[in-house]
């Protein structure tokens, strides 16, 4: 065995191992020391770069969730206003009319540059996850269609903001099926 050698400034001496026959002593343990630290820096960064990674990821889910919550609160915030306007639409009176049907207008260009939309109900077949019942009528229309929009509802690309609140048939009386 070689002599010992420092393994730092002021370090405690470590055990030189012997080179192998062809090569100068204290290659080897050079040749370890400097595989040992390349593994500890590659491992710090492919760690730190698997960090970053989940990070920016992580910050943009969080953006995009931000984002949507606004929107959609927005959207909430002026979504019974609408249906006043949608109510009083079919009240009399000409100008008045006119004058709501502006503002109905106004508001649906606002919620398209959004990219809310309305809910379809109204003839549709009643489907939960985008309308609420409020009452079941007997009807001619078949069992589970939507026959009145209550309320309309909206959505944002695939996420309902607000369910329409519909009237949905329960189908011709027993006895009328037969006529």
């Amino acid at each position: 065995m070689a002599d010992p050698q420092p393994d730092q400034e002021g370090a405690s001496p470590r055990p030189v191992e012997p080179a192998p026959a062809g090569q100068p002593e204290g290659s080897v343990t050079a040749t370890a020391d400097l595989q040992r630290a390349h593994d500890e820096l590659r491992d710090r960064y492919l760690r730190l770069a698997a960090d970053y990674d989940n990070f920016r990821k992580r910050a943009a889910r969080e953006n995009e969730t931000v984002i949507r919550e606004q929107v959609e609160r927005f959207a909430r915030d002026l979504l019974e206003g609408m249906d006043d306007l949608d109510r009083a639409l079919q009240s009399d009176g000409t100008m008045l009319r006119e004058g709501l049907e502006q503002i109905r207008e106004v508001f649906q260009a606002s919620f398209a540059r959004h990219g809310i939309r309305p809910v379809k109900a109204k003839g549709r077949p009643f489907n939960p996850r985008e309308h609420e019942p409020v009452a079941s009528v007997i009807s001619d229309e078949p069992e589970g269609t939507v026959i009145q929009e209550v309320s309309r509802g909206y959505a944002r690309e695939d996420r309902i903001i607000r369910f329409a609140k519909v009237i949905v048939s329960k189908g011709k009386e027993k006895g009328e099926e037969h006529q």
